[in-house]
């Protein structure tokens, strides 16, 4: 139920035909778990507390320091030194009265990311490292909780939505393979990475499509229960260049899409396993 304090809040959202009232008490009673207070993190917090998600989970196990100020403006010089987690809790906490925000000042890991997101409504991964997405990609396969996973590497972003629980959705793993030691320079599984070079993007490329020649372009999704085919619809600097897997019985395609960031930049390619993304039910 909304107070009448709420109903002024988020006035000018629910007087949308397609929102309403209903859909506020939807975000309401749901709980966003965000893995990383970062780059990505930060602005998400934001705009998710100020929407008014009921319970915003933040897992982080960083503190803050100089460098991340200038993209991370939940963050001030005076809060150099302390847990991002729990300073970013506290920014959540002051844009929205009305929001549970939850700092959790741990990394996660397999051990503990089942427990971690157990409850969650939406994970929003934007960790900097490959082993933490991993088991974030586990953990919301086996709770069948939609994972919206995304990127930034200097001029190139990516995201998608993943509900690879389902027989005919794609997960993380699908995308980007399952090697925790994987080198960070060969992906954009980081929140933030650093670009890699073109002569490292070119041999990325080589390996991934000499492997797939000498396995036929077939293997089993670690999380899916049936054989899933790889598909390259082109290169990219993305890893292994554009690909997914998909069931034999219901593709789903992995699209490039144009998004401009400023002009002259190449766009970067954005895989999408889906384009809706639901809090509630």
């Amino acid at each position: 139920m909304l107070s009448y304090a709420e109903l002024d809040r988020y006035a000018r959202q629910i007087i949308l035909p397609q929102f309403g009232g209903a859909g506020q008490a939807k975000l309401k009673a749901a709980h966003g778990a965000l893995i990383g207070a970062g780059g990505i993190g930060c602005p998400a917090i934001t705009y998710l507390a100020a929407a008014g998600v009921g319970r915003l989970t933040i897992v982080d196990d960083d503190r803050v320091e100089l460098s991340n100020l200038q993209r991370q403006p939940l963050f001030t010089d005076a809060d150099i030194g302390r847990p991002k987690a729990i300073v970013a809790a506290d920014a959540a906490r002051r844009i929205n009265p009305h929001v549970e925000a939850v700092a959790v000042e741990a990394r996660l890991d397999t051990g503990n990311a089942e427990a971690l997101l157990a409850d969650a409504t939406l994970i929003l991964d934007g960790c900097d490292n490959f082993a933490t997405r991993l088991a974030v990609n586990r953990a919301a396969v086996a709770r069948e909780i939609p994972l919206l996973s995304a990127a930034i590497g200097a001029f190139e972003g990516q995201i998608a939505l993943y509900e690879g629980w389902r027989g005919d959705s794609p997960c993380y793993a699908c995308l980007v393979g399952d090697d925790p030691d994987r080198m960070a320079a060969f992906d954009l599984s980081g929140g933030e990475i650093e670009d890699m070079p073109e002569d490292t993007a070119d041999r990325r490329a080589h390996h991934m499509q000499d492997a797939q020649r000498r396995t036929g372009g077939i293997r089993h999704c670690q999380n899916q229960r049936s054989p899933t085919t790889m598909v390259s619809p082109g290169r990219s600097r993305v890893p292994g260049g554009t690909t997914a897997c998909i069931t034999p019985a219901s593709p789903v395609r992995v699209r490039r899409m144009p998004l401009r960031w400023a002009r002259g930049v190449k766009p970067p390619a954005i895989a999408t396993a889906r384009s809706t993304v639901r809090f509630g039910t």
